[in-house]
């Protein structure tokens, strides 16, 4: 996630400070544009009566003093509170990146006390009701702050967030183009309309907006997982596996992670990478990782390595493919199967589709001589 910093300005209770500096800027300015039209004028000024220079060095402090006209007060109130409000808003923005949310609500309380019915008011009050559990309020409010402003980007985003939490695609989907559109150079936003797109099914629509997130952001890891996991929906195994080695290579290590590049190096026939791999995630706690390290330790014979994990595995962690893979390696080991069978949970469909897989692998490893090998299993 980027992240924008903001010099802060410490105010006084009711904006002096800044109302001050603001003054005195303003009285440079005027100053310096009078003393530019002075000199760009060539008509020579007229010398004012003896009366009036003798009137005005009798009140001095009249001479100093500059037209009310100059002067808006009540714009110069409403500026003070903008600059208020703006460094408040920046300090909740970081603290919430920072998961500091209990300082977030001080914060809060003074911005709905300045501006109640400012965007960043809202936005504000839309990340307390989410992190309180209350998404309906927190939709309400997103939705407030971006009806203000248009133009605030991480509350159509966050908008987004939000409808993806419950499950709504679509309008996640409209928020992350609307935020696109205040702000096209955001990587996050491109990757959460890629995301939405994917999920709805428009893997072409999906494909174009992760390219723009990684050109952006070259080094967006969760870009090229994103982008070979689409890949994969299209069958495209290689591509999706070239993505999941930079996605590797610029961070990407938790287990899903693990778990999907495995599956791609199986689909897309690196034997390789995919001991590698084997290699990479032995020292991971993960039963669902046990589950694919074991499938692929069957696939290549090594039962004395994949049996000892799936006996460990919960049988509610289990898949058919991986009961498959036990029921396999129970035959290589001459073992009988029909005991397991009975202790597994599975239904009976289940239990008839495995069943009907080890008849036959047993029924072939029967009825065919063995296979020999003329160096380590000579032919008789």
């Amino acid at each position: 996630m980027e992240r924008e910093f903001y010099s802060g300005i410490r105010f006084d209770k009711n904006g002096l400070l800044a109302r001050a500096w603001l003054l005195s800027f303003t009285f440079c300015v005027l100053a310096g544009s009078h003393s530019i039209l002075a000199e760009a004028d060539s008509t020579p000024a007229e010398v004012p009566p003896a009366t009036e220079q003798t009137s005005s060095q009798k009140d001095p402090l009249k001479s100093l003093k500059l037209p009310d006209e100059v002067f808006n007060v009540e714009g110069l109130d409403k500026a003070s509170l903008r600059i208020q409000m703006r460094a408040l808003y920046n300090h909740a923005v970081l603290l919430n990146y920072s998961s500091q949310y209990g300082q977030i609500r001080p914060l809060l309380h003074e911005m709905n006390r300045i501006s109640p019915d400012a965007a960043e008011t809202h936005y504000l009050k839309s990340m307390d009701f989410f992190h309180r559990e209350q998404m309906a309020q927190a939709i309400v409010h997103a939705r407030k702050a971006v009806d203000q402003n248009p133009a605030l980007d991480p509350a159509w985003n966050f908008l987004g967030f939000l409808h993806a939490q419950a499950g709504n695609d679509e309008k996640a989907l409209e928020s992350f183009l609307n935020a696109i559109e205040a702000n096209p150079y955001h990587s996050v936003y491109r990757f959460n309309a890629a995301n939405a797109y994917s999920r709805l099914g428009k893997p072409e629509e999906a494909l174009e907006q992760i390219e723009q997130a990684i050109r952006i952001r070259p080094n967006y890891s969760d870009a090229y997982y994103l982008r070979a996991l689409i890949q994969r929906e299209k069958e495209e195994y290689l591509t999706a596996f070239e993505s999941m080695l930079l996605a590797e290579k610029t961070g990407s290590n938790d287990v899903a992670f693990f778990m999907n590049f495995i599956d791609l190096a199986r689909k897309a026939d690196k034997p390789e990478k995919l001991l590698e791999l084997m290699d990479t995630t032995q020292r991971m706690r993960d039963f669902r990782l046990y589950r694919m390290r074991a499938i692929v330790f069957s696939e290549y014979g090594e039962c004395n390595r994949a049996v000892p994990l799936l006996r460990v595995i919960p049988q509610d962690e289990m898949t058919l493919e991986a009961y498959r893979a036990y029921g396999k390696c129970l035959l290589i080991q001459k073992q009988p199967t029909d005991p397991y069978i009975k202790a597994w949970k599975l239904d009976e469909e289940e239990k008839e589709d495995l069943m009907t897989y080890l008849e036959n692998l047993e029924i072939t490893n029967k009825k065919w001589p063995e296979i020999k090998d003329p160096i380590v299993n000579p032919p008789k």
